[in-house]
């Protein structure tokens, strides 16, 4: 069991463990009974966890791809809505379209409507399908490939929707230069109404320190 099932900075994706659970099911394991997500959720986490695969690893397993192509084929009467409706609410509708696209041309699992008329939306489909095609083989970037999709930062903007999501690494850089910390409420004392100043010492503070390491000065000490 993992406490985020992606790594939060390279491909933000949360999924709530509490509703999860409230609408897990029971399969048979071994002559037991576990329980497990159900069909919708569990698609959208393997969608999940093969672009997670792609953007992270050299040769990414094709057992992903084949779980998701027998999910689908599994579950014919999937309600596709449900699959819409969490992929909307956690920023992931293209990376389940990614998903269902990557199956369809490895695989030629067949898609109803609902599922192909995201595929068929998806932006950029055939050069996210080919980049996911090139990490299981470990093919060589070929002339239609998209090279700067290598980096995880940019395979990460390329396959999400939302803003907050696609640019996840600046937003955190951004706070970690901007939200204050030990070091400036140990520099300078403020009382409360003047909180907000900390936001102007924090950069002025790290921009100093840096700037001392790029002209070699160390501090006491270090």
């Amino acid at each position: 069991v993992h406490q985020y099932p992606t790594h939060r900075r390279t491909l933000p994706f949360s999924l709530p463990f509490d509703e999860a659970l409230r609408n897990a099911v029971r399969v048979e394991v071994a002559g037991r009974a576990v329980r497990t997500l159900d069909p919708a959720r569990m698609l959208v986490v393997l969608c999940v966890q093969l672009a997670k695969d792609a953007g992270e690893i050299e040769r990414s397993p094709l057992i992903k791809v084949c779980d998701i192509a027998e999910l689908v084929a599994r579950h014919p009467a999937l309600d596709w809505d449900a699959v819409a409706r969490v992929a909307r609410r956690e920023g992931v509708q293209r990376v389940v379209a990614l998903g269902l696209a990557v199956a369809q041309h490895l695989l030629r699992t067949p898609l109803p409507g609902a599922a192909q008329g995201h595929v068929d939306a998806l932006p950029d489909r055939e050069a996210l399908v080919r980049h996911v095609e090139e990490r299981i083989f470990g093919d060589d970037p070929g002339p239609d490939s998209r090279a700067g999709l290598r980096d995880p930062v940019a395979w990460n903007g390329a396959i999400r929707e939302r803003f907050r999501d696609r640019n996840r690494v600046t937003v955190a850089l951004l706070q970690d230069v901007l939200v204050p910390n030990d070091p400036e409420f140990g520099l300078v004392r403020l009382p409360k109404p003047m909180f907000a100043a900390y936001r102007v010492i924090r950069p002025a503070r790290l921009a100093i320190k840096y700037l001392g390491v790029a002209l070699g000065v160390r501090s006491r000490g270090s």
